[in-house]
């Protein structure tokens, strides 16, 4: 199952509102999302929003990955400056567990559509054929 071809963004009405003395029409709109945890010390959180294409028509899924700043390698150099002082967070992937969130996290991104897993697995074989 891919989240694109099974998940839609819903809209409906919210009745109106007078902004300005402009009367409009209001819509809630609801983004199917879903949220996935790490088991290693909750260092990552991963998130899939099916979100409003940019420039075209339709819906896409988001796969957003989020590191706490403290979880790098150099988090003491990072906690309290900004990017333009420390461009880089260094994350070594050193245990069999991150390994393994690393790997869930292709399998969420897998999930998105049917092209997303096609990516997915062209990305997996380059790092097999050039790691090993």
């Amino acid at each position: 199952m891919f989240l694109q071809e099974n998940f839609q963004i819903q809209m409906k009405p919210a009745g109106t509102e007078t902004i300005n003395g402009m009367k409009g029409a209001r819509s809630e709109i609801s983004l199917p999302t879903f949220t996935f945890d790490s088991e290693v010390q909750n260092e990552i959180f991963t998130e899939i929003s099916i979100q409003k294409q940019q420039y075209a028509t339709g819906v896409q899924p988001m796969l957003y990955v989020m590191i706490p700043a403290q979880a790098f390698d150099n988090s003491n150099d990072i906690v309290g400056n900004n990017s333009s002082k420390i461009p880089l967070g260094y994350y070594t992937i050193a245990s069999k567990e991150k390994a393994e969130i690393f790997l869930k996290i292709f399998s969420y991104f897998g999930l998105c559509s049917e092209k997303h897993q096609h990516d997915v697995l062209e990305i997996l074989k380059i790092i097999c054929d050039n790691a090993f």
